[in-house]
């Protein structure tokens, strides 16, 4: 699972794959760092980005957040977060609750 750590809360994307559970709670979204996240994650079968188990949990997005036909696996959690969201299906799982940031 790809996360946050300390103070540095820019997405880790070396290493992410299609289907990659990611856990970016608390982190301060700007649209590049989304756009790079989502793109590492673009499966290329398909074109569209593809999360495994997404937190997002008190994250905040700078300006619209878009998940255009992004697909999440497991579920995708965004309580007490800052954002717009577009275009994002859930395929199994569901947006749910999770625990805060440490």
């Amino acid at each position: 699972m790809t996360s946050h750590t300390g103070c540095d809360r820019r997405p880790d994307l070396a290493g992410l794959t299609p289907g990659a559970d990611i856990d970016h709670r608390g982190t301060p979204f700007t649209d590049p760092m989304l756009d790079a996240l989502l793109h590492a994650l673009r499966d290329p079968a398909t074109g569209h980005a593809h999360l495994g188990d997404a937190k997002f949990s008190s994250a905040t997005f700078k300006g619209g957040a878009e998940f255009r036909s992004a697909t999440f696996e497991r579920g995708a959690w965004f309580q007490s977060g800052s954002s717009k969201l577009s275009g994002a299906e859930v395929s199994a799982g569901s947006a749910g609750g999770d625990a805060a940031c440490a």
